[in-house]
């Protein structure tokens, strides 16, 4: 059986028009005129505050034209380029406006995605034990730390980390080992004194 040789995109993309045209054979638009309409519906940026008017007309434009294109595939991809401005000024806007969790959810890939993610994490890692930050973010940016809080002793984890995430905690446990340590002794001295008087 010959080797089929490697096509660039562009012969794919012409091979599949010459079908649309020739053939009549039908692409699945589905899963991009999904894609496109999750950002171009204006009715989810009417509501919001900030209230962008030049963003929700430039929505409404490009949603009317989607609905036009439903079922064209290169029509969606001639609206995908049309859209990049606009995605990115959506982008900006739902960054401004959204919560982390939900900007994330729209934008996985998103300009400021990469900061929003670490902020995420940041924000689990400082309302979490060691534990559970190392289970969710084995590789995670403070994993060095949350494994040093849990392998070292109270006194260790405090003169590596003075003003750490865990500090506050390291402090009052090596506070109560010093206590402990102090009771300890006084009631040794305690027992030895009396051994002492009873002979």
């Amino acid at each position: 059986m010959k080797e089929t040789p490697d096509r660039t995109d562009e012969t794919l993309v012409d091979l599949r028009n010459r079908a649309i045209d020739k053939l009549g054979v039908h692409i699945s638009t589905k899963k991009k005129y999904g894609l496109l309409e999750a950002f171009l519906d204006p009715d989810q940026y009417i509501s919001r505050k900030p209230y962008n008017g030049a963003l929700v007309a430039s929505a409404g434009d490009l949603f009317e034209k989607l609905l036009k294109n439903k079922n064209d595939i290169r029509g969606l991809e001639r609206l995908e380029l049309e859209a990049d401005g606009f995605r990115k000024e959506a982008d900006e806007y739902d960054y401004q406006t959204l919560d982390s969790k939900q900007y994330i959810k729209k934008h996985p890939d998103g300009i400021h995605s990469e900061y929003v993610f670490a902020q995420i994490e940041y924000n689990f890692f400082m309302n979490n034990t060691a534990h559970n930050y190392l289970q969710r973010y084995p590789e995670g940016m403070f994993k060095d730390e949350a494994t040093d809080y849990l392998n070292l002793t109270s006194y260790g984890y405090l003169k590596k980390y003075p003003n750490g995430r865990y500090a506050k905690d390291a402090r009052s446990n090596y506070n109560s080992s010093i206590i402990a340590l102090i009771l300890f002794c006084v009631i040794f001295v305690i027992i030895i004194i009396t051994i002492l008087f009873n002979k």
